[in-house]
């Protein structure tokens, strides 16, 4: 059975309109904590409640696809950037620029082509820092895998969830007011 999509929330519904470094934001709420992802993050939309849903892809908002296999069989993490298009951020390029035009702000894109394939995102603050969140059971941080500040997300250590380091794919550009993502249904596989 399929659950309906869960509520969708704003950060700038929550007067957080901006991507400003803000754990205490998505750290001290335990809903929030748990059902977000770096990729949520990145594009500045949180979830309170994603008991009866999955976490957001890239391309969910073209996708019907939920199954993370089934995602990375169908979609070649290569297509990763026609994905991140379609949901609406604007490739810039691979070149580390310090500001995005006005009105955005900067994410990079990287994918982990291992043997349990994934994605992973940070997100430049205003101040030119950047953070990311590692899954939905990790808080958001402005440190790498080795306990440094990011400064540079090309190369910052990106160990993402399988202890890979993953490939940088680019850097993208998102609304200061975010992307409106919306949570697919998880599906029976009992």
């Amino acid at each position: 059975m399929f659950a309906q999509k869960a509520k969708v929330e704003s950060i700038i519904a929550a007067s957080l309109g901006d991507s400003s470094f803000r754990p205490e934001f998505w750290n001290n709420d335990p809903g929030r904590l748990l059902s977000n992802n770096c990729y949520t993050y990145a594009l500045n939309c949180y979830f309170s409640d994603l008991t009866h849903c999955d976490f957001p892809r890239p391309g969910d908002r073209y996708s019907a696809l939920h199954n993370m296999q089934e995602w990375w069989r169908r979609h070649n993490p290569l297509d990763m950037e026609r994905h991140l298009l379609n949901d609406g951020l604007r490739k810039v390029g691979t070149q580390l620029i310090m500001k995005a035009r006005p009105g955005f702000y900067l994410v990079a894109c990287f994918v982990d082509l291992g043997a349990t394939p994934d994605f992973h995102f940070m997100r430049q603050h205003p101040d030119g820092r950047w953070s990311h969140k590692i899954g939905a059971f990790s808080p958001v941080s402005d440190l790498d895998a080795e306990n440094i500040v990011i400064s540079d997300p090309r190369t910052a250590r990106r160990q993402i969830r399988y202890g890979h380091e993953s490939r940088f794919l680019g850097f993208f550009e998102v609304p200061n007011n975010g992307i409106r993502l919306y949570a697919p249904p998880k599906t029976d596989t009992g």
